[in-house]
């Protein structure tokens, strides 16, 4: 089974590394995390914890302080057509709960969970 055969969701949330973490922070909602994009790539990602260690513990800013100065870089990813085993491990290994995806071009494609995961190898290994 490949990623692409998963849920993916498009409509997570992204800023460009020129936004404020004023604007990174508005971002979040559901989202445990906020992808960071230059053009249509993604460069980086940030986490509510990211905010609270890197702006607010600093005693920085939030208006002033930027998304490319607060977001971990460079960020992991897995493409449309890699194996899920892939996206599997990847996020094992590192605890994410989440991993972008992106095209063969490298663009941002959207995200894939842990859950999407867990739930599609569990299918592939009952077939």
């Amino acid at each position: 089974m490949r990623v692409k055969d998963c849920n993916i969701d498009d409509s997570f949330s992204t800023v460009l590394k020129t936004d404020s973490a004023f604007d990174v922070a508005e971002k979040f909602g559901d989202v445990k995390s906020v992808i960071v994009l230059e053009g249509k790539k993604p460069v980086g990602i940030i986490t509510a914890m990211d905010l609270v260690r890197r702006v607010l513990m600093q005693r920085k800013n939030p208006e002033k302080t930027t998304a490319g100065e607060i977001m971990t870089s460079p960020v992991e990813t897995v493409r449309l057509d890699d194996d899920l085993r892939v996206a599997s491990e990847i996020m094992t290994k590192n605890n994410y709960l989440t991993l972008p995806v992106v095209d063969d071009d490298g663009r941002f494609a959207g995200m894939i969970t842990i859950y999407d995961v867990a739930m599609n190898v569990r299918e592939v290994k009952n077939q």
